[in-house]
């Protein structure tokens, strides 16, 4: 096998490997904070997700609120 076919078969391994993360749905209202796990939140119609000192991954608001203190 030609060794740049042999790379890219391997890279395309590589990304179909990778681990998919979670989302947590917000429907209602959700505070996080500092001690609150590392997560991805959407954040769906009518809901509120309060992020007070948190670290978050992705947020996706969806006609949703998301409210951020300090």
């Amino acid at each position: 096998m030609h060794p740049l076919a042999h790379a890219l078969l391997l890279a395309s391994a590589f990304s179909m490997s990778q681990v998919s993360h979670a989302v947590t749905i917000v429907d209602d209202q959700l505070n996080i904070g500092q001690d609150t796990p590392l997560d991805s939140y959407r954040v769906n119609r009518g809901a509120e997700l309060v992020a007070e000192g948190a670290t978050t991954e992705r947020i996706d608001v969806r006609a949703g609120t998301l409210r951020m203190g300090s």
